[in-house]
């Protein structure tokens, strides 16, 4: 069997830098004697995390374009000249078969350069409303993944295959009960569990609603797991009870889904994609600090459809207790949004990428 090599690239959050992982660990698993190069972002978290999942990683010098800090944007220019001839030299010496892009900025730089070089190019786009660089990098890709339909709008109809988002693989494969998992954090079976995920970098606005909810919480006895973010560690003043398990980053997410009846979270595809496969009732508060607006694009998508409730920066703490309320008490909403959560989820993702990916590029 011929030894394959495949680039990935995608990164700056958890969002882009899972999808990438799941694909190559399919792509490994598939080939087992494959080579296998991700390219980054220097100084993002994606250089710390794709090493630890036994992977190879190069970093780029670039950065993405910071809308409210002008001056911070100064060397973009320099730093794009100097990504593309690092892009060059890795398509040269690492002869890549193909070169899978999942999203974030340090993904334009090797794409472009990869068609550029006609190499065969893919996109995983996780978002329902994609970025400017995918929207411009799709008019060479080769196949274009989506996970919401009428993509139609920004790629081209003949190359969009709308798969879904793949699902890291530790979600998929373990399979914890509600008790071994409120043990595992500690919490009381007995009681009602809220998780709060505010992205993997943190959000303030859903780290302050929650120092708000907190009396709240206390006095109805509903127990919170807090992913408060690891840019906030030393910015917050936790409170001490027995009911609140606070962690900068979630190693062990099933362990999270399957300990809580509701999640509070930032609406990011990839993390709207795990509550489907999980079929987590959920609120969902996007962010407005996002490019394009694509986070409350999501939301509203699944509210919808009726597998999310959404609130915003402008909901009242007493509409926000109202919603928790509903869903926590009532088996019927929470059945409801279950089935439209199902609904919505779609499972091996990975494998079907790679099956295309095989039936058309590698031995098309």
């Amino acid at each position: 069997m011929k030894q394959f090599k495949f680039i990935l690239s995608g990164g700056g959050t958890v969002g882009h830098i899972n999808p990438a992982l799941a694909i190559a660990k399919e792509l490994r698993f598939r080939y087992p004697n494959c080579k296998i190069l991700f390219v980054g972002a220097k100084g993002r978290m994606e250089m710390k995390i794709i090493p630890s999942e036994g992977f190879k990683i190069i970093g780029l010098w670039i950065s993405g374009y910071v809308r409210k800090k002008i001056i911070q944007n100064i060397l973009l220019p320099f730093k794009l000249i100097v990504s593309f001839f690092q892009s060059l030299f890795i398509c040269v010496y690492f002869k890549p078969d193909l070169i899978i892009g999942t999203g974030g900025y340090a993904s334009f730089p090797i794409l472009f350069t990869s068609s550029i070089l006609r190499l065969p190019t893919i996109l995983q786009e996780q978002n329902s409303n994609p970025g400017l660089s995918n929207r411009f990098l799709s008019k060479r890709a080769n196949l274009i993944f989506v996970a919401y339909d009428n993509m139609e709008r920004f790629f081209p109809p003949s190359k969009i295959l709308n798969y879904g988002n793949p699902i890291r693989h530790d979600i998929l494969n373990k399979k914890i009960d509600r008790n071994k998992s409120l043990k595992y954090f500690n919490l009381n079976p007995e009681n009602k569990t809220i998780g709060v995920l505010g992205g993997s970098l943190g959000a303030k606005e859903i780290n302050d609603l929650v120092l708000k909810l907190l009396p709240y919480f206390k006095k109805q006895k509903i127990q919170v797991i807090w992913q408060f973010g690891k840019r906030y560690i030393d910015k917050i003043d936790f409170p001490k009870f027995s009911l609140l398990k606070t962690f900068p980053f979630m190693e062990n997410m099933n362990y999270l889904y399957n300990a809580c009846d509701l999640i509070i979270s930032r609406a990011g595809a990839f993390t709207i994609s795990e509550l489907c496969y999980v079929a987590k009732p959920c609120v969902l508060f996007p962010s407005s600090n996002v490019t394009d607006n694509h986070q409350l694009r999501n939301a509203i998508y699944m509210e919808r459809k009726g597998a999310a409730k959404v609130i915003n920066s402008n909901t009242s703490i007493n509409d926000i207790k109202k919603i928790i309320n509903q869903i926590l008490n009532s088996k019927i909403i929470q059945s409801k949004m279950i089935i439209a959560l199902k609904k919505n989820s779609k499972s091996n993702v990975a494998t079907k990428i790679v099956n295309k990916i095989d039936k058309e590029i590698l031995n098309g």
